[in-house]
């Protein structure tokens, strides 16, 4: 099914997105060339996969108490709940210099910001974020969704949708099969779970990002659509407890980084970046060090 009556929002991708990483992290991803897609469920926003729920509730309350809300609503968003699928993504943010990234992901302030050129990161850039998704299950990236009236629109529409298909199952004006009861079900779980994952706090706002997002045991896996740049599932530490990831063979080449963002309190010079990028083939980017005022 693909939804192609519901208006998406659509975004453009940057030229260039910015990983934010400390020093030993960006040795390990120049030499190597690989990023790592680490488990949702471990990242710094307490409310990840959660922020949805609540604009689902909000909404379905709303169209509810106009009386026009349908009970299987309930259903797949319960069936969502339960879906304890791991998701890993890698983040990116449209903006190279932001203090609140430096303080989070660069060892306060002392590692960098590496600006990736966008179409060389090797998974397609999504400007309709649910239906290729579900669709197809494989990586792809994607920007994130801040804005409450925005998430709440998409999400009434898509609610919306979904009651029409049910309420015309009950009127036999479609096929009335448990079949097609039952995918609407799944299709509509399928939607909230690919929202979840781009819909954040509006309190992140600053933060512009954009995720590769990897959906390890989804469809894709079994139709052939997972990149072979994707290894197997491991294990390391991360803040004292055990975390899932990825490794993400990034494309071989000399154009694949626009530019390195030295840190606030990078102690590294823009003379031993050229020279460190230099030694493992890359050429072709600048080096700038962050205007941000933090020490």
């Amino acid at each position: 099914m693909v939804l192609t009556l519901i208006d998406f929002p659509t975004s453009a991708a940057p030229d260039t997105l910015y990983h934010y990483t400390g020093l030993d992290a960006f040795r390990s991803i120049i030499t190597h060339r690989i990023l790592w897609l680490s488990d949702i469920a471990k990242m710094n926003d307490a409310k990840e996969r959660l922020w949805i729920s609540e604009v689902f509730e909000r909404v379905w309350r709303t169209r509810s108490e106009s009386g026009v809300g349908v009970d299987e609503a309930r259903h797949y968003f319960h069936d969502f709940q339960l879906d304890d699928t791991p998701v890993f993504i890698t983040c990116f943010s449209e903006d190279g210099d932001l203090l609140s990234q430096w303080r989070a992901y660069t060892d306060d302030g002392r590692g960098v910001a590496i600006g990736f050129r966008t179409p060389r990161l090797g998974f397609p850039i999504e400007s309709r974020f649910i239906d290729e998704f579900m669709e197809e299950q494989r990586v792809a990236i994607t920007k994130c969704m801040y804005d409450r009236e925005k998430q709440a629109a998409l999400m009434n529409d898509l609610i919306g949708y979904f009651d029409r298909h049910f309420v015309d199952l009950a009127s036999n004006r479609q096929s009335g099969s448990i079949y097609a009861y039952d995918g609407f079900l799944n299709t509509a779980s399928w939607c909230l779970r690919n929202m979840s994952v781009i819909s954040k706090h509006p309190g992140f706002s600053e933060e512009r990002e954009w995720r590769a997002i990897y959906w390890p045991h989804g469809y894709g896996e079994k139709e052939g659509f997972v990149s072979a740049s994707v290894g197997p599932r491991a294990q390391r530490v991360r803040k004292g407890e055990d975390s899932a990831y990825h490794e993400w063979q990034l494309e071989d080449g000399d154009s694949l980084i626009a530019e390195i963002v030295l840190g606030p309190k990078s102690p590294l010079s823009e003379g031993e970046v050229l020279k460190m990028l230099g030694a493992h083939g890359f050429s072709g980017f600048g080096v700038r060090r962050s205007e941000t005022p933090y020490r």
